[in-house]
């Protein structure tokens, strides 16, 4: 089983700065007993459409700086 996290910070210069790491929640879907592996997997579509929610959320100049 899979799972990803956020990494929340600023970006200045070139340095990158991270103020917290933010786990996903895992999909639904991971729980299934009867889906297959697949089904179970977390997909980069899921992951996408969450940094997208997640980046409404955030402040002016805080930024998801990594996966």
């Amino acid at each position: 089983m899979a799972t990803a996290a956020f990494l929340i910070g600023s970006k200045l210069d070139d340095d990158i700065y991270v103020a917290h790491i933010a786990v996903c929640p895992l999909p639904e879907t991971v729980d299934d007993e009867g889906g297959d592996l697949r089904s179970r997997l977390v997909d980069a579509e899921w992951i996408s459409d969450h940094g997208t929610r997640t980046l409404r959320l955030l402040p002016g100049g805080v930024s998801i700086v990594g996966v």
